[in-house]
């Protein structure tokens, strides 16, 4: 199990709970692959070894695999005071791929077949701002200003609050 000392210092260092957790599996996953090991002075090579594994085996994207060695570097750093860049880990390239989009004749049929309509009105209102997921639950009638026609998102992705416009149709 991952050390507590690694939890409070990332809460400390105002991580996202969802990034607290996703690292401690990552972590857990890499204790449990070096069972037995003193985790405290495994080698560079080891840890390069490992990542491969998860590439090679596991088919971890690119994405993944840079939060794996965010991960990896948070712990020893913070619970064992070891500077990570020594390891000299290469971090993968993002790929800078188009997102697939759907047609607005396959948005219009999509919205056509909801019935329902405060569903009809969140799909609408994600697909015409672009709010996430967390975004959208996250939000309160007192955050949409319909005289200025905006969306006030507190707390997004990063925690960062942000304004994005409403659509007439959609308000």
């Amino acid at each position: 199990m991952v050390d507590k000392k690694f939890e409070r210092e990332m809460k400390l260092r105002g991580k996202m709970p969802k990034t607290i957790e996703t690292y401690k599996s990552l972590v857990n996953h890499f204790i449990q692959y070096f069972k037995g090991k003193d985790i405290k002075n495994i080698e560079a090579e080891e840890i390069k070894k490992y990542i491969m594994h998860k590439i090679d085996v596991l088919k971890y994207s690119k994405s993944y695999q840079n939060q794996l060695i965010n991960a990896l570097k948070r712990y020893f750093e913070y619970v064992y005071d070891r500077v990570f860049e020594d390891f000299e880990l290469p971090r993968p390239k993002r790929s800078k791929r188009l997102p697939k989009v759907i047609s607005a004749e396959g948005v219009r049929k999509l919205i056509g077949t909801i019935e329902n309509k405060k569903h009809k009105a969140l799909i609408c209102l994600i697909y015409s701002s672009g709010l996430r997921r967390q975004e959208l639950l996250d939000l309160e009638i007192n955050d949409i200003d319909s005289k200025r026609m905006v969306i006030n998102v507190r707390g997004g992705k990063g925690d960062k609050d942000r304004i994005i416009g409403l659509s007439p149709k959609v308000l």
